[in-house]
């Protein structure tokens, strides 16, 4: 708390002093990328239903990141990190290209893919923290 002893008035500093401009900031970026994703997902609703999906796979590829770096030594985590990574990946890409070659009409395949990736991922995870870490 900063106090100024003449008037007897005082102010808490935000970490940084930037007054609250980090969450100002922040929330103009969430909006941006609303209004963007609302555009986009208009303009090809098959592709974004699709990545839409994947949210679910993003979050149990980052849960397993973090679950290596917290239980493995540094090497065997990046290389934990970076076989997720390429898993996720190449569904990704290979639900893109079904949706790609169908049209659109794939669209209700890759939440199969999404169930699929997430399941192989938190497989991959428990057997990889086992047997490397």
């Amino acid at each position: 708390m900063i106090l100024d002893p003449e008037y007897g008035i005082g102010a808490y500093k935000i970490s940084g002093g930037e007054s609250g401009g980090f969450l100002n900031t922040l929330l103009m970026r969430l909006q941006f990328y609303a209004g963007f994703w609302k555009s986009f997902a208009t303009s090809y609703p098959a592709l974004a239903r699709a990545i839409g999906g994947q949210i679910t796979a993003l979050a149990s590829t980052i849960y397993t990141i973090i679950a290596f770096a917290q239980k493995c030594p540094l090497g065997v985590a990046a290389i934990g990190a970076v076989i997720t990574l390429g898993l996720s990946l190449t569904l990704l890409t290979m639900q893109v290209a079904l949706i790609a070659a169908t049209g659109g009409a794939g669209v209700a395949l890759t939440y199969g893919f999404a169930a699929i990736q997430a399941y192989v991922t938190i497989q991959f995870k428990r057997i990889f923290i086992q047997e490397a870490c």
